[in-house]
């Protein structure tokens, strides 16, 4: 938790890291069950809690702290303009009751948390090179 100027650096720091081990994770997950869509669907399942942590940690250092981390997570990727948003919360939503999804739809989700992760990088990495310029 950030809980000073001086330590929002580390803080933007260690979420860009988390980030880019997510990417990976999602990215390997992929590759190894995109042919077994239920799998799949289990691996997204257990993804989207990290997913959410991280948007709600990069609203709170910029200042505009969510009430929780899943509403950080689906007012991110609305800010972010993914084109597929709504439907990616569905198919998620869906995943996480562990119902049925319609075929390919576990990997349409996979591609659009690989689009969200890599945007929201680029704005911990924007957020970062910010607080190094303030603290010079």
């Amino acid at each position: 938790r950030c809980l000073s100027d001086w330590s929002s650096d580390v803080c933007s720091s260690d979420l860009k890291q988390q980030l880019l081990n997510i990417t990976l994770r999602l990215r390997a997950a992929y590759v190894a069950r995109s042919l077994r869509e239920e799998q799949l669907a289990i691996f997204i399942a257990g993804v989207i809690g990290p997913l959410r942590s991280a948007a709600a940690a990069l609203l709170e250092l910029e200042g505009q702290p969510a009430t929780s981390p899943q509403q950080a997570f689906e007012l991110l990727g609305l800010e972010l303009q993914l084109p597929a948003w709504a439907e990616a919360l569905s198919l998620i939503a869906t995943i996480q009751e562990a119902l049925l999804t319609p075929s390919g739809a576990a990997q349409h989700v996979v591609f659009e948390l690989l689009e969200f992760a890599r945007l929201v990088t680029a704005r911990v990495e924007t957020l970062s090179g910010e607080v190094r310029r303030e603290s010079l």
